[in-house]
């Protein structure tokens, strides 16, 4: 029974053996010759038969499960060697995607150049450096004081209030009423209807100094905020003084700047400042900051021929005036060069803008810088400048050009807009619109304050110009009447 098993067995070997020979070529032949003392062992039981088993098939056996077991490890072989490939680029692929994600600091790219990291050749990575901005919060700056009480008093005004607070008119513009020497219900009435920014006073409305103080009192009872203006530069182009003799002359700009002496310009601001604050006056219209280039209309309004004289003859009478009154630098960028008025029609400066900035430019920077809260740009035109004949104060270029070159954040005021060089052109509806949307703060004397008024109200109402835009020039208008608000905070 035993022998016939040794036989099956022997049957099955041989037919295990012809599939296993095509496999015979890849092992080495010597390895026929070794003992195998597992396989000698499950035969110890049939030692009896052992005579009858032929030799060769043991040969054959213990061949067939070297050749197994050889084969097993070569599959460990390559399963290890494929898992270490995969390691690898597991490896790699972590390296390059904590690098993306890490925003690059100085510091890091410094050690990254000083001691580059080592890859594997197999594994090439074209580094580059990344560096993935924060973004950067957004930290509003908190309002000053000054802008909290003025944009509360803006936020609560209706559009009505909000446009015609940006007109400067005459006590007759505003009334409808000629030669206006009072303040009464007449005044308070059309204050109510129209609450315009500021009053202009000339001539006509003074008759003494009584009866000046008393028409400025009641006018502020009637409102506070109001800015009551006045030209008054010195010497003959003073209106105050050209009517009251009480008042202490001063002399005019080309005087003062013959002196060459800036405490005498600082003394003519101061003196003229006092004299206006005590009949109630807030705005001074002057110094003018022309640089007289010859021949011009200006006659004595300027300080003088010389840039550097004229603008600090400017500044100082700023300084002096500063303590009483504000003060608007005028007319900008400056009549010095023409021999014609815009009273009289167009009138075109015809200085190169390279000229202007080394001139003119010059004079109203120091003037800016010396603290006026006002700047007038004028009705004449500046081809050079704007581009073509348009009025500078009806310019965007023009205004820019006091914003951005000369860095002024005051407020801009037209010049007077019922002059021939603006009438000529425009109805008052359209110098209006247009004075707003080129950058002016506040319309000064419109040829027709009612009809200027409703054409700018019905721009912001049909869109025309935002009322963002008001509020705007309004911001700076409430900057400079509430100023006195805040002080000592």
């Amino acid at each position: 029974m035993k022998k016939k098993s040794a036989k099956s067995l022997m049957e099955q070997d041989k037919r295990k053996s012809k599939a296993a020979e095509s496999l015979d070529e890849f092992y080495e032949e010597e390895l026929e010759d070794e003992e195998d003392d597992d396989i000698e062992e499950d035969y110890d039981e049939d030692e009896e038969e052992d005579d009858e088993i032929d030799d060769e098939t043991y040969k054959r056996m213990c061949r067939h499960k070297r050749r197994i077991r050889n084969q097993i490890l070569s599959y460990l072989a390559v399963v290890l060697l494929l898992v270490g490939i995969i390691a690898g680029a597991l490896w790699a692929g972590n390296k390059l995607f904590s690098k993306m994600q890490k925003p690059a600091t100085e510091e890091t790219v410094a050690e990254e150049k000083e001691e580059p990291e080592e890859t594997p050749e197999s594994f090439e990575i074209l580094e580059e450096e990344i560096v993935i901005a924060e973004p950067e919060e957004e930290v509003e700056e908190p309002l000053s004081p000054l802008d909290e009480i003025a944009m509360a008093k803006i936020s609560e005004m209706p559009l009505e209030d909000k446009v015609a607070g940006l007109f400067m008119v005459t006590p007759e513009e505003l009334t409808g009423v000629s030669g206006v020497t009072k303040a009464g219900e007449t005044t308070k009435k059309a204050l109510a209807e129209k609450k315009v920014g500021g009053i202009i006073y000339t001539a006509d409305n003074i008759t003494g100094a009584d009866q000046l103080k008393e028409l400025l009192e009641n006018t502020t009872l009637i409102d506070q905020t109001l800015f009551l203006a006045v030209s008054e530069e010195g010497g003959k182009n003073s209106t105050v003084a050209s009517k009251i003799s009480s008042v202490e002359k001063v002399s005019d700009a080309k005087a003062i700047g013959e002196t060459a002496d800036e405490t005498k310009a600082k003394e003519a601001g101061s003196k003229i400042g006092t004299y206006l604050a005590d009949f109630g006056f807030n705005l001074n219209l002057a110094p003018v900051a022309d640089v007289d280039l010859g021949g011009s209309v200006l006659e004595n309004k300027s300080f003088g021929t010389d840039v550097e004289l004229v603008g600090n003859m400017a500044a100082a009478f700023i300084t002096g005036a500063s303590e009483h009154v504000s003060s608007c630098v005028k007319t900008f960028p400056g009549m010095g060069s023409m021999t014609e008025s815009p009273a009289a029609g167009m009138a075109n400066n015809e200085r190169t803008l390279s000229d202007m900035e080394n001139a003119e430019f010059l004079a109203y920077k120091k003037a800016i810088d010396a603290g006026a809260e006002f700047v007038m740009v004028g009705t004449i035109s500046a081809s050079n400048l704007v581009g073509d004949n348009t009025a500078c104060c009806l310019s965007k270029s023009a205004i820019n050009a006091v914003r951005e070159t000369l860095g002024f954040d005051g407020i801009i005021l037209t010049g007077e807009l019922n002059e021939t060089a603006i009438t000529d052109y425009h109805t008052p509806e359209e110098a209006a619109v247009l004075a707003l949307k080129a950058g002016a703060d506040m319309i000064v004397r419109p040829q027709n304050f009612e009809e200027a008024y409703t054409g700018l109200l019905e721009a912001v109402q049909n869109g025309t110009i935002e009322e963002s835009r008001i509020d705007e020039s309004l911001l700076r208008i409430y900057r400079v009447k509430y100023k006195d608000k805040v002080e000592g905070l």
